[in-house]
């Protein structure tokens, strides 16, 4: 991607809420899995543009929430507790959802052609199944790295 192209990319992606924005060479997706790497998805594809947004740490406090509550069951704790949880996930999926669609309206008028992806994998059996990973791409593009937990880690957050 041209430099004042990705600096435009990213002035949008910052814009919008993203607290991290990085840019890979789809050349260094050389070993990604059959079916998974960017060109699979996008035959032409040059960059990939990869952002993220915090996790609020409160929110992974969530299993504390109601232990002490005399009107929530304690066999229906767990569901009240994963509200908050699944509240904010959603909720941070679809801003990341929208910023991605606003980034490849963009690539799309300067006559590029762009694919946004969801910002979660397809539940399936046992697993979460995606044609992609976004972690990775963000491991690539420089933002962090993979931890024990499967998540991206980075230094910032």
């Amino acid at each position: 991607m041209a430099n004042d192209m990705a600096r435009d990319v990213k002035r949008l992606v910052r814009d919008e809420g993203a607290h991290l924005v990085g840019v890979a060479s789809v050349d260094r997706f050389e070993g990604a899995p059959k079916g998974h790497h960017p060109r699979d998805l996008l035959r032409n594809a040059q960059s990939v543009v990869v952002f993220a947004h915090r996790f609020f740490r409160s929110t992974l406090e969530c299993d504390r929430f109601g232990t002490e509550s005399e009107l929530i069951p304690e066999d229906e704790l767990w569901d009240v507790q994963q509200t908050v949880f699944k509240f904010m996930y959603d909720t941070l999926n679809m801003r990341l959802q929208m910023i991605g669609a606003q980034v490849a309206d963009l690539l799309s008028s300067q006559g590029h052609k762009s694919l946004p992806l969801p910002a979660g994998g397809l539940k399936v059996g046992a697993g979460r199944y995606a044609f992609f990973s976004p972690r990775h791409a963000a491991v690539l593009a420089g933002l962090g790295e993979i931890g024990l937990n499967n998540l991206l880690i980075t230094p910032q957050y």
